[in-house]
């Protein structure tokens, strides 16, 4: 129990805004375990939050020194992963050797840090890169950045990933002629065997599925397709894609097997052998998931699972009782002393918590009573009870369906606490994919990969074979997969549900039900866990301000969702940055499933450039949309379930008490310009205020609308047009509609000086607030029912100390 309190401190530490450490911290402890031992919880609390602390101040002190941010710095150093081909660029991660941190320097202003050093891991891009391979050593010409990342309600921190994967800087290789190969490939011999897999993988011929091979067998889900994900998002069935827990269990399953095996043959061997031959099914077992864990480059879900493994096969040895959490509560501290900052990402809670649920909900079962660690606590070794009762195929296919209900139930809140949608297909999919997968895909692909390994002369064309049976195994999941997902049409039901933040108590209420409803047989009415599971479905009505105008973090772009009472407007959708990446999905939608909000009444897309319209289409394909009004044809397909009308100046519609206007530029000023010029434009009336959108008009047409009633007078809120560009925001402009709160949409020290100087010495003149997306994250002005405005920056409400300071 203390080791438990201990990590509910190094958890707790993570919500910190700042880790100043007062030396009290480690005295506190200490005096209060002396005082009375009813305090040694709170004292275990305490440990754990200084550790916590200590911890995350190695995580930030990690970082690239401020002030070589932006400039040009010559490194040197190696490959140390797998390089991911992005298409335009290629990624990969780079250390630097310790005597190669010292920062060198292009410009003769260099000489002045020379005291400061780099991190000795990078995160980098390279367009146009030559072909790259791990263990490469090279010497680059770089531009670096602190780590950083959007950060949104209800988004993916992007910035804590990069903290906790261990990077100090991220950044991009310039063209430069002091780029050159200094080295083959040498050293990180594991990460080069890897690559050795994957492409011997990607080069087998007549294998449909290579991608997906791939990730199971080295964890590089780069290489898996969009629409591959979305089936498997869809269904429930990404965590099968992904080296987890399951696929380690069972390999140590087949080492403590093989063991067992080659034990039965000892007596063949030397008599003083059978000592060590009585612990060889646990050092296999150990052996074989250890290497898988390392093929998979240790993720969070291997770690966890290789850590009770191991804590489980010593007890063996040791012929020690091992309780049933016990390998679980060990592997918990383990993980969190390697990343404190795990408790922010889903595969924790998942990893954890599905192994908890289901120790929890087959804790009464006869079968696994049987087993080594149930119960309190278990005899190992050769005294360890044998399981008698027969399984037939039906009933093992009966307790893979409890399992999954048991998921589907156990892991209802943490999933809705980290804002995911609940899948109702999940149960469905993997009653199939799940010993498919595990047994007919997972074991002959390892196979074949062994067979490639260990008799590369030999069995090379042999190692084909089981590669094969694998994808054909995997084709048949992935068809099971694809009716699984076809079924939401007929069963509407079954389609996944996305809850709206729940309240603490509810989450309370639910956690108890939970507990509840799984319980094992014999405690009475489990069937009200399903009553104290209701506050999360139906949660009560929130009072909803009059007017909300969310200005997102989308980076070098804009989307902007007003809500209004009982409605829903998005201005733009953010940019796409990759086949992998928009901010239509990755920002936008969690933000609107977050506020419970599962349909959008009026989509304005300002004009076709990407930054704008780049993350539309996997909106309209997501969320119902009522009208979708357009400034210039859009490139994308057409949606066909929204109606799409053109920007009109005569538009004008009113919502519970506030006011919308829609202006087009005039026609002899946009016509045959650039696509900027033709932006629609938003104007918001409430309550004698105002809120002007302009998109990304020039200052052309910024003279040509200022005559306009919407542009008369001052504006309470002005989303700077063209992101703060010095082609938009004129004088005259600014001047006129001197807005009380400007807002640039921009990326952080983005590459086109947005914005720029210039502009916002115009807006200090008139007295501007003055605010940057990419230095407070998202930004919301609320109005209450009198129309008085507040202002929330995103980085100051959730700080966290790994966050940088606004500006």
């Amino acid at each position: 129990m203390f080791i438990l309190i201990g990590c509910v401190g190094v958890m707790l530490a993570s919500v910190l805004p700042t880790i100043a450490f007062p030396l009290w911290w480690l005295v506190l402890p200490l005096l209060l375990t002396i005082w009375h031992r009813y305090t040694r919880w709170f004292s275990c609390l305490l440990v754990g939050l200084v550790v916590g602390v200590l911890l995350g101040d190695r995580l930030i002190s990690n970082q690239l020194p401020e002030r070589l941010e932006g400039e040009e710095v010559v490194i040197t150093g190696y490959i140390s992963d797998l390089p991911q081909d992005r298409g335009r660029y290629q990624r990969f991660v780079f250390e630097l050797q310790p005597s190669e941190q010292e920062p060198t320097k292009q410009q003769s202003t260099v000489q002045q840090h020379g005291e400061l050093r780099l991190p000795s891991k990078l995160l980098l891009n390279w367009y146009g890169a030559p072909p790259l391979a791990v263990g490469q050593e090279w010497r680059l010409v770089v531009k670096l950045r602190r780590p950083r990342g959007s950060i949104n309600d209800g988004g993916f921190d992007y910035q804590r990933w990069l903290l906790s994967a261990g990077f100090g800087a991220t950044g991009y290789v310039r063209d430069n002629d002091l780029n050159s190969l200094l080295g083959p490939p040498n050293g990180y011999r594991v990460s080069r065997a890897r690559e050795h897999v994957r492409a011997w993988l990607s080069a087998i011929p007549d294998v449909e599925h290579s991608s997906l091979l791939i990730a199971l067998a080295v964890g590089d889900s780069s290489v898996i397709d969009p629409a591959q994900w979305g089936l498997l998002r869809d269904t429930g069935t990404s965590h099968l894609m992904a080296i987890s827990g399951l696929h380690v269990g069972l390999l140590a399953l087949f080492g403590f097997a093989a063991g067992k095996l080659i034990r039965r043959f000892g007596c063949w061997l030397p008599m003083h052998s059978g000592r060590w031959l009585c612990q060889l099914p646990n050092c296999l077992s150990v052996l074989f998931a250890g290497s898988y864990a390392m093929l998979a480059g240790f993720s969070l879900p291997t770690q966890r699972a290789l850590v009770m493994i191991i804590v489980l096969n010593v007890a063996l040895i040791l012929n020690r009782r091992v309780g049933v959490f016990r390998p679980l509560l060990v592997a918990l501290p383990v993980i969190l002393v390697i990343d404190p900052l795990a408790a922010y990402d889903l595969g924790f809670w998942l990893s954890f918590g599905a192994v908890l649920v289901l120790l929890y909900g087959f804790s009464g079962r006869s079968a696994i009573n049987a087993l080594p660690g149930t119960r309190d606590s278990l005899p190992v070794g050769d005294n360890t009870p044998k399981v008698t009762e027969r399984f037939s195929a039906l009933s093992g296919m009966l307790s893979l369906a409890r399992a999954q209900g048991l998921l589907l139930v156990g892991l209802m809140v943490p999933l809705t606490l980290l804002n995911q949608a609940i899948t109702f297909l999940a149960p469905i999919a993997n009653i199939v994919a799940v010993p498919v997968v595990s047994l007919l895909v997972v074991g002959p692909l390892l196979l074949g990969i062994a067979l490639h390994f260990l008799l590369p002369d030999f069995a090379t064309s042999l190692a084909v074979w089981p590669i094969k049976l694998a994808d054909g195994a995997l084709d048949l999941a992935l068809h099971w997969m694809t009716f699984t997902q076809e079924l939401t049409a007929h069963a509407p039901m079954l389609d996944a549900l996305a809850l709206k933040s729940p309240s603490w108590i509810a989450i309370i209420v639910a956690v108890i039900g939970v507990f509840w409803l799984l319980a094992p047989r014999g405690v009475p009415h489990r069937w009200l866990g399903l009553i104290l599971l209701m506050p999360m479905f139906y949660p009560p009505p929130t009072h909803r301000s009059p007017l909300a105008v969310h200005v997102m973090d989308v980076g070098q772009g804009l989307a902007v969702i007003v809500q209004v009472k009982n409605h829903t407007l998005l201005f733009d959708t953010g940019p796409k940055s990759s086949e992998r990446f928009n901010a239509g999905e990755a920002i936008v939608l969690p933000f609107l499933r977050k506020q419970g909000i599962g349909s959008i009444d009026t989509l304005i897309v300002s004009h076709g450039d990407n930054d704008h319209a780049g993350g539309a289409p996997s909106l309209w394909n997501a969320l119902p949309i009522g009208e979708i009004i357009v400034g210039e044809s859009l490139s994308a397909a057409d949606p066909s379930t929204a109606p799409v009308t053109s920007c009109d100046s005569s538009r004008y519609w009113r919502w519970q008490d506030v006011d919308f206007y829609l202006i087009e530029p005039p026609r002899g000023v946009a016509k045959d310009t650039e696509s900027n010029d033709q932006s629609c434009i938003l104007a918001i009336s409430y309550r004698g205020q105002r809120i002007i959108i302009p998109g990304d008009i020039s200052s052309r047409v910024e003279r040509s609308v200022l005559g306009q009633p919407s542009f008369a007078g001052p504006v309470t809120l002005l989303i700077a047009a063209h992101h703060g560009s010095i082609t938009s925001s004129s004088r005259r402009f600014v001047e006129q509609l001197s807005p009380d709160h400007v807002v640039y949409s921009a990326g952080y020290r983005n590459r086109y000086n947005h914005p720029h100087p210039k502009v916002v010495e115009r807006f200090t003149r008139v007295g501007s607030a003055q605010w940057h997306t990419g230095y407070t994250g998202q930004l919301s002005f609320i109005w209450d029912d009198s129309g008085r405005l507040a202002v929330r920056a995103r980085r100051e409400d959730a700080k966290r100390y790994w966050f940088l300071s606004s500006r």
